[in-house]
């Protein structure tokens, strides 16, 4: 598949190993984020977002969706890419989400 724009073509599509009640750290939330890409379009729209956050235990995916994007997305195109990735991990990391 060849693609302009991919979040990584080399992200394998396993479990994150899962330690109870201790915080995501910023590679297992990347890891997370990349998973969400539901479409393998290669960039994050904001209901993947959505999602993502909800399998975090976000009781209010659908804001921090909208406010990931609003931090995050320098080109204004309404997606997360590749390049953009990293400002949603920051966003997401702060509010130390567990592993339940």
């Amino acid at each position: 598949m060849n693609r302009t724009k991919s979040l990584s073509p080399d992200c394998n599509r396993e479990e994150v190993i899962r330690r109870p009640y201790e915080t995501y750290n910023e590679a297992e939330l990347r890891h997370i984020f990349r998973l969400s890409d539901v479409n393998r379009d290669g960039v994050l729209s904001r209901q993947e977002l959505r999602n993502a956050f909800y399998s975090l235990g976000s009781y209010v995916s659908g804001w921090r969706a909208y406010w990931a994007i609003f931090h995050a997305d320098a080109d204004k195109d309404g997606y997360i890419s590749e390049a953009e990735l990293d400002n949603v991990v920051r966003y997401a990391f702060q509010f130390g989400y567990t592993v339940n």
